[in-house]
């Protein structure tokens, strides 16, 4: 038997989570404007305390319901990726992981990895990443942290090539990341309804998105891995 508040079946809908989201937004404008400047309706609407005590009760099912959208999209995008992989001529060659949480990760979704098939475990490597952060998902091309001195392949000519064209996609250069964005160029309050609205179509583009970067740069990355393999094959004789 389902038991779940008929509060939070309601804001489950996409038409109605927007209106919580709304609801959310103006409360909390309304309540950082307390020395007076605001002017507007919504001072009007939150001026009657029994208001404020309604839009608390919707705002606090917000967040349990964003975890559930997040969860939904983490398992599903990763099933996504799981198939995309098995059907393809990577599947020999790369792997599919989930990102799991640290002691100081609170998120219920902390991404997923494509990354290859190493013969030296202990080796360094280039791979594809999707990563949760508190108010966004990011992927690009990242890097396994050095265990040893750091690899000249860092600063190669192949490592340039795909630096290009990370640039040329949008990607960013930070840390460990060679390159790095924002999965979709909506703010999270818009992904969180997209998802609510029609979560599949959301997931499709999502690992289109990623399986692309992986395809578009297969042979890039292979060298440049191969060589941080006689790399750390080298530091270790």
């Amino acid at each position: 038997m389902n038991h779940q508040n008929p509060l939070h079946q309601f804001l489950s809908r996409a038409d109605h989570l927007a209106i919580a989201l709304d609801v959310q937004r103006a409360l909390t404008t309304w309540d950082n404007e307390q020395a007076g400047k605001f002017s507007s309706p919504v001072n009007e609407v939150f001026s009657n305390p029994e208001n404020i005590i309604i839009a608390r009760a919707i705002i606090q099912h917000i967040k349990p319901i964003k975890n559930r959208l997040l969860l939904e999209f983490g398992a599903a995008l990763h099933q996504r990726l799981a198939h995309l992989l098995a059907n393809s001529p990577y599947q020999d060659s790369w792997h599919l992981r989930r990102e799991y949480m640290t002691k100081k990760w609170t998120q219920p979704y902390a991404g997923s990895a494509l990354f290859p098939k190493l013969k030296q475990a202990e080796s360094p490597y280039l791979y594809i990443l999707i990563q949760r952060n508190p108010n966004k998902i990011n992927f690009g091309i990242s890097r396994s942290e050095d265990r040893r001195q750091r690899p000249v392949i860092w600063d190669s000519s192949l490592t340039k090539e795909l630096e290009t064209y990370l640039i040329g996609q949008g990607f960013t250069r930070h840390t460990w990341w060679l390159g790095i964005k924002q999965l979709y160029d909506m703010n999270e309050d818009e992904l969180w309804l997209a998802a609510a609205s029609n979560l599949h179509s959301l997931v499709v583009k999502s690992a289109d998105k990623v399986w692309h970067l992986l395809v578009e740069n297969y042979e890039l990355l292979t060298k440049m891995n191969e060589a941080l393999a006689q790399t750390y094959l080298k530091q270790t004789v």
